[in-house]
């Protein structure tokens, strides 16, 4: 990768594109899930939905093919934004829930908020309010420093306007 920040996110995805390859061709396959959802958000920002499921469905296989479970509840919830984007609702449901399972069952508490904020999006989308309360906030309540980042801005942001139970 060059030391300069890409400027566009089409310099983004040949940057990381080009570093997965290199990965790749050097068998430093441990963190290719990361960068594939990596990649994925990146290919989201730049509107590319086909190219972000490429990544994301790339990155699933090397779970699977590698048992490299690390970074799947990542993938997971990004395949449930895309079904999102697609009105799929059902998958992104069925992602988002097993994004939260995974996550938890790793204690992997970043990728649980991730999770969870994407699960109570979708909620509140369905008009299930108070479920998308109940899902984002004891894993929000978890945290006690990093507030200022911004999943847990989100997190606050959200929690803010939707009704308590």
């Amino acid at each position: 990768m060059s030391d300069q920040m890409p400027t566009t996110t089409h310099d983004a995805i040949q940057e990381i594109s080009a570093a997965l390859t290199s990965f790749i061709d050097r068998q430093h396959g441990l963190y290719l899930p990361w960068n594939l959802a990596l990649l994925a958000e990146v290919y989201i920002l730049a509107g590319d939905s086909a190219g972000a499921l490429t990544a994301v469905e790339d990155g699933l296989l090397v779970v699977s093919r590698h048992d490299q479970r690390l970074y799947l509840s990542e993938l997971l919830r990004l395949k449930g934004e895309l079904a999102m984007l697609h009105s799929d609702y059902e998958e992104a449901n069925s992602c988002f829930r097993e994004a939260l399972e995974v996550a938890r069952s790793q204690d992997a508490k970043l990728l649980e908020l991730r999770a969870a904020l994407s699960l109570a999006r979708y909620d509140e989308k369905q008009g299930q309010l108070i479920e998308a309360f109940r899902v984002l906030k004891p894993i929000y309540d978890w945290f006690t420093e990093g507030l200022e980042t911004p999943d847990l801005q989100e997190a606050r942001a959200m929690l803010e306007v939707l009704p308590h139970c």
